[in-house]
């Protein structure tokens, strides 16, 4: 994955899980009926030297019901590996994953304190929050791709389940 980068991780994440129309939502849930909801974040206080070594980066939260979670975990999978290939990807999950990113960077400039915990959050991350904006922005959708295949292509899944499950 290469250096840690939060802010590519974020529109990673935004790709993947923001909003009804988001790659994993429409599989998962849409197509699949798996989940009524699915989302990702990233802890900031998480340590980063255990991200960048083993590439702890992202957790995904879904529930499903104990009779589907094999299910679950081969679609997720499935999913994940098709975004890795870009397959699922398409040009409107980049432009509504552009219009969100920019919409929290203007809440950022004008909300102080949401502004103040993404500084604080993020600090000694790397290169300045706006100049990555502003990469990630001007990316056409063939480079966004690109970078989510980089991002993804040493990835590790690791599935937590919680609660009465036989297996």
């Amino acid at each position: 994955m290469g250096k840690f980068n939060i802010e590519k991780i974020e529109f990673l994440n935004s790709i993947l899980c923001d909003g009804l129309s988001s790659v994993l939502y429409r599989e998962v849930r849409e197509k699949h009926g798996l989940c009524y909801g699915i989302s990702a974040d990233v802890d900031p206080f998480f340590n980063s030297k255990v991200i960048n070594d083993y590439n702890h980066v992202s957790m995904i939260t879904a529930s499903t019901e104990k009779q589907n979670v094999d299910k679950f975990r081969k679609v997720f999978e499935r999913t994940m590996k098709q975004a890795q290939e870009g397959m699922n990807i398409l040009d409107t999950d980049i432009e509504r994953a552009k219009n969100a990113y920019e919409s929290k960077e203007i809440k950022a400039e004008n909300v102080a304190s949401y502004n103040h915990y993404r500084l604080v959050s993020w600090r000694g991350v790397g290169k300045s929050l706006k100049r990555t904006k502003k990469e990630i922005l001007k990316m056409n959708n063939d480079k966004i791709r690109k970078m989510v295949h980089d991002i993804l292509k040493d990835s590790n899944y690791n599935v937590s389940v919680l609660g009465k499950v036989d297996k």
